[in-house]
């Protein structure tokens, strides 16, 4: 779903690798905060998910209220939504 542009016309709100992101499984009515970080940099206590885990590769390029429906390992879809989405500063 990639599509590359240089980093000065993305806007703050895209989710990007080290994002701050909120967001809404609305397959399961539950909120969750977390930081989109490179596989190595992985800090599950501190909220810090892999960009190449389901919901990492999930969120990734999606803007805020945006939504996507995506495959996961069980085999059942989830329904994601960006409620807020803080990229990191450069």
């Amino acid at each position: 779903r990639a599509i590359v542009v240089p980093k000065e016309l993305i806007s703050n709100k895209v989710v990007r690798i080290n994002s701050k992101v909120t967001y809404m499984d609305e397959s399961l009515g539950v909120s969750r905060v977390v930081e989109l970080v490179l596989p190595n940099e992985v800090d599950l206590d501190n909220g810090k998910i892999s960009v190449l885990a389901p919901v990492g590769s999930a969120l990734l390029g999606l803007e805020e209220g945006h939504s996507i429906e995506w495959p996961f390992p069980n085999g059942r879809p989830r329904r994601l939504r960006v409620v807020c989405s803080v990229a990191p500063y450069d």
